[in-house]
């Protein structure tokens, strides 16, 4: 059977055999890459938490700045909901503590900081925001960036 099959495809001409395999190709590529286009990928990284005790910081210890907060400057002048904009200047502190960050009158909320340090804030504008100023409050000394941050919706 299987000779049989292998003298068939002996019989096609080398030019009909391309184009039937170039169709084949093609047939077969259009709804493959449909389908990996609509399906949601997901990335892991190496290090998982599972292998690896999470590690405790005692924020207390941490001393709290008492020089007022400067921004000097917020990456990307405007921003869609979701992306993370970079709020760099000084006087932040090492940790967050009581600090509060806030993109017009919108207080942000825990993950919407996932990083901070005493020259460098990572904030992520949150579906409430609206065109603003950038405001970071720490001590009760407040810093606010010059220029309004769009949202763009």
């Amino acid at each position: 059977m299987l000779r049989r099959f292998f003298n068939k495809i002996d019989d096609i001409p080398f030019r009909s055999f391309i184009s039937y395999a170039f169709l084949f190709a093609l047939v077969s590529a259009i709804p493959l890459s449909a389908y990996l286009v609509q399906k949601e990928t997901r990335y892991q990284v190496g290090a998982s938490v599972d292998k690896y005790p999470k590690l405790e910081v005692n924020e207390n210890l941490i001393p709290y700045p008492t020089n007022p907060p400067i921004i000097e400057t917020v990456e990307k002048p405007f921003a869609k909901i979701g992306d993370s904009i970079l709020i760099k200047g000084n006087n932040f502190g090492e940790v967050k503590k009581e600090s509060i960050v806030k993109i017009g009158q919108v207080v942000l909320q825990g993950e919407e900081i996932p990083f901070w340090s005493n020259t460098s804030i990572e904030a992520v504008v949150p579906q409430r925001s609206q065109n603003g100023i950038v405001e970071v409050i720490i001590n009760g000394k407040t810093a606010r960036w010059q220029e309004v941050l769009t949202i763009i919706r």
